[in-house]
């Protein structure tokens, strides 16, 4: 697929969402697959077993995260671990 919108602003937030933005600053649903989804994906593509990393932290703000991945009819997912 050729994207023909000019990307202005990509924006990677904490929570594992990315949004995309074009130049009139609309966004481009289409390329807003979540970080961490694609991170999960591109792990697992190169033969990593996801249950079996010991620990996932994410940095939100300053605060270290341990997150639980886990796979959904439609890819991967996660939660924050309480």
């Amino acid at each position: 697929m050729i994207f023909m919108k000019k990307v202005k602003l990509v924006l990677l937030f904490p929570n594992g969402n990315t949004a995309v933005l074009d130049d009139s600053g609309n966004q481009i649903p289409e390329l807003q697959k979540g970080w961490m989804e694609i991170w999960l994906e591109w792990m697992e593509k190169h033969g990593v077993n996801i249950s079996e990393i010991d620990s996932i932290e994410i940095n939100f703000y300053g605060q270290i995260r341990k997150i639980v991945p886990f796979k959904t009819i439609n890819g991967w997912n996660w939660r924050i671990k309480i």
